[in-house]
């Protein structure tokens, strides 16, 4: 248990400057103005409970008030509360040991501290406390703050509560005041209504004075014993009587009435004090004879009026006092302090402008929030503003502003608005709202900031380079191994034709052609890894797409294996490249069926989340280390033994996934197996219906006559290209950049079709060579040959009527069918 002595009032123990000054210092100051106004205990305690739980960011908050030995719950909010309007015993509670003790208490976990009733604590769901006594010497009450376990206690909250105990204690005792004024006008108005009032006559030349039983006891004499003159002026108070006489003396003179209110001295020695009030009375020459009037005992209410003076001369200091703090605040914190317009036009500004900034008070005046700003960030501010003028919440933005020598620092500011001011409780006509605005120099965070970014980039670039040289590794392991295939058959190829022994070529050939698919598949999973695959997005349905495919993934599984098909009948299509679609979810059943090589369940499952469809494989396989899930996706990573898996599978899913426009998440834990969730964007267009099949036509011959124009820089692959059209009837033309095709294309040869490589030399890609030529012969059918994606070849735009695209590697048989398509 942490214990603080309890500050005096004058604030022995400086306040803290938290990191979220803004908002707590907001709040104890407009907390503190609430108090001096306050009126009554239910005002406190209102201000308390709100007030408390906003700068402390407690769970509960609890008013306590001491009445002598026993402490009184004036207010409790907790989550089970079970002491509010309740009493105890003083010394029982901690609100009564912080009282009687005056000392704060923190109690980070109730558990350990024996004086605490735990079970109750815990029945109320608390765990942590601070209890902040209020008023000296003597504290009268007690401010507490609950925390529920699992809660983190701001290391700020003991002082924040310190600082709003002290406005307290003077707004308690400000009530108490006021209580005890109000009871005595009370009083005073029951004493006149009874009909506390005594008569009396002063005959003028005899000085004999008559009065009645309730004169004399005003005077403090016995009812029953005479009265006269020469007493009461004897009992006048030797200070009143000069007034006392010459009030007479104008009362003579004028014919206008005695009254006076002096004071006087009872044979007992009190002092008291009367009113009196009479009229003199005149003979017929004028010459006065008596004075006739009333008293009363007006001792009460003039004790009443002395102790108004006091309170307000108390509450005048006190007020001077609280302003004196906040100014002491104001003047010394180190934040941009100011109450401005709600336009933004400073009206006050704190020195730390100055201190910050390098701003005297005369570069501040008439200036505004947004003119003080540097120019690119004024709009900032400006749409601050208009929020805070039509929302009335608190608005928070950042800003950079000029140092008057040179710079600037970047400043965040809390605006909030303030009512219009008010004299006497009353709003003066045409008094404007204002706005109270704290601006904390964030220039270092934001420097700091930006080092964690760009650490962290150089950590990024540092782990794609890794990937990199990872990827570059596998793919020309993988490579050498195809390239080995092909050119190893080639050479016996060679050999068995120079010897003579054709009849085993057609071995050598396929076995050629086998290592030229396996490198054009692989090319393929790369490509879908980097997300340059060339896709055919269709509006499909995952479920027919899932049932169609049921048999093969079933075989594929395996009778050790169950699979459990769960379609929702409701989920919404997407649009996607089915074909890709089929194989990802074929490769993660074959990855399904290799974590389960003793049997177990593979569920595939689908349904709507969002605006995205789900499409989810899980098995109870072995499941995956947290160190190998993190790696599932990178390239050619795999667990299998050596040459049973690329490492491109998962690779290949993750690049259609996002080429795609979804993403791929995975969970996985050893012995717990994997769960792999696909999340497509749904596609809000009806799926249109399948086109009907169509049978494949015998393609056309060559019509004679017709020439090619073909463009590549690689000579191998353009003479392969013009020996294949020739093989086939065509003329051709050739070129190995966009300048010699064009030259071409300016002259008057005939040219039926341009087929173009799109990656070029020369500054002109192929996509540009065609627009050229589209520009020169406006019906010219064109074909575009890549080794990339089709949107990727040709920068994401759309081809026109008349262009093809044929990715690389392609066969003879696919080359002449495009053609001849495209040449129809």
């Amino acid at each position: 248990m942490a214990v603080h002595t309890l500050p005096d009032r004058n604030g022995a123990r400086p306040a803290p400057l938290p990191e979220d000054q803004d908002a707590a210092w907001m709040a104890l100051v407009a907390a503190s103005e609430r108090l001096a106004g306050a009126r009554s205990m239910e005002a406190i305690v209102a201000t308390l409970r709100e007030t408390a739980r906003q700068v402390a960011g407690a769970m509960g908050i609890a008013v306590v008030i001491r009445e002598e030995d026993r402490c009184f719950y004036a207010a409790e909010d907790a989550a089970v509360p079970l002491w509010a309007g309740q009493r105890f015993p003083a010394a029982s509670c901690i609100s009564g040991w912080a009282m009687m003790h005056r000392q704060t208490v923190e109690i980070p976990d109730i558990t350990q501290d024996g004086r605490v009733p735990h079970a109750l604590y815990t029945a109320a769901r608390i765990r942590a406390l601070v209890m902040v006594p209020i008023g000296t010497p003597e504290p009268f009450a007690a401010l507490g703050a609950y925390w529920q376990p699992g809660q983190t206690v701001d290391p700020r909250a003991a002082m924040r509560l310190e600082a709003l105990a002290r406005s307290a204690a003077i707004a308690f005792e400000n009530v108490r005041l006021l209580r005890s004024a109000q009871r005595s006008d009370r009083l005073q108005r029951m004493a006149v209504a009874a009909g506390r009032m005594g008569v009396w006559t002063l005959d003028l030349q005899s000085g004999e004075l008559t009065t009645s039983a309730t004169c004399r006891e005003n005077f403090g004499r016995d009812p029953a014993a005479d009265f006269p003159y020469a007493a009461l002026r004897e009992a006048i108070h030797p200070e009143d009587r000069p007034a006392v006489e010459a009030a007479i003396a104008e009362s003579l003179r004028s014919g206008g009435d005695y009254d006076i209110e002096y004071r006087l001295i009872t044979p007992a020695g009190e002092i008291r004090w009367v009113g009196i009030r009479a009229q003199p009375a005149y003979a017929a020459d004028g010459i006065a004879v008596s004075l006739t009037g009333v008293s009363v005992d007006i001792t009460e209410r003039r004790q009443i009026e002395a102790q108004r003076e006091q309170l307000a001369q108390l509450l005048e200091s006190r007020a001077n006092a609280t302003a004196a703090e906040r100014d002491s605040l104001w003047n010394a914190s180190e934040d941009l302090l100011t109450i401005a317009r709600l336009d933004g036009l400073l009206l006050r500004s704190s020195p730390g402008w100055d201190r910050l900034l390098g701003l005297a008070p005369a570069a501040l005046r008439e200036a505004t929030l947004a003119g003080l700003a540097l120019p690119e960030d004024a709009p900032v501010l400006r749409e601050a503003l208009a929020r805070l003028r039509e929302e009335r919440c608190p608005v928070r933005c950042e800003a950079r502003f000029a140092h008057a020598g040179g710079g600037f620092r970047w400043i965040a500011w809390a605006l909030v608005a303030l009512p219009a001011e008010a004299v006497d409780g009353v709003v003066a006509e045409g008094a404007e709202p204002r706005l109270f605005a704290v601006g904390r120099d964030v220039t270092a965070e934001r420097a700091a900031a930006e080092t964690q970014r760009q650490l962290e980039e150089q950590l990024r670039q540092s782990q794609k380079m890794e990937a990199v040289g990872q990827l570059t590794g596998g793919l020309a392991h993988d490579f050498n191994n195809l390239l080995t295939g092909i050119s190893g058959n080639l050479e016996l190829l060679e050999l068995r034709v120079a010897q003579g022994r054709t009849a085993e070529l057609d071995r050598y050939i396929e076995r050629a052609r086998a290592a030229s698919a396996r490198a054009a598949a692989l090319t393929h999973r790369l490509l879908a890894f980097s997300r340059r695959q060339t896709l055919d997005p269709k509006p499909t349905e995952v479920n027919r797409l899932v049932a169609g495919m049921a048999d093969l993934l079933r075989n594929t599984a395996g009778p050790a294996i169950a699979l459990d098909w769960r379609p929702d009948p409701t989920l919404w299509p997407v649009l996607v490249d089915p074909s890709q679609l089929e194989n990802a979810l074929l490769n993660l059943c074959i990855n399904a069926r290799d974590a389960m090589p003793g049997g177990g369940r593979l569920t595939i499952e689908t349904r709507n989340q969002g605006e995205a469809v789900i499409l989810e494989v899980a098995d109870t396989g072995s499941g995956m280390t947290p160190e190998v899930l993190a790696r599932a996706f990178d390239p050619f990573f795999t667990t299998k033994p050596l040459g049973q898996g690329t490492g491109l599978g998962l690779s290949m899913i993750y690049g259609f996934v996002r080429q795609s426009g979804g993403d791929i998440r995975m969970r996985s834990s050893p012995g717990q197996g994997t769960t792999v969730r696909l999340e497509l964007p749904r596609h809000h267009p009806a799926p249109q219906p399948a086109a009907a099949a169509v049978l494949e036509a015998p393609l056309p011959e060559a019509a004679p006559g017709r020439t090619i124009l073909v463009v590549d820089d690689e000579a191998v692959v353009r003479g392969m290209v013009v020996e294949v059209l020739q093989e086939q009837g065509y003329s051709t033309l050739e070129a190995g950049d966009g300048a010699g095709a064009l030259e071409i294309l300016r002259g008057p040869a005939r040219i039926d079709l341009l087929l173009t490589d799109v990656g070029l030399p020369g500054g002109m890609n192929g996509r540009q060579v065609a627009d050229a030529a589209r520009q020169l012969r406006p019906e010219l059918k064109v074909l575009f040959i890549t080794g990339y994606a089709e949107n990727a070849a040709l920068g994401g735009g759309q081809i026109e009527p008349g262009m093809q695209v044929l990715t690389k590697p392609f066969t003879v048989e696919r080359l002449v069918g495009r053609v001849q398509v495209l040449l129809g």
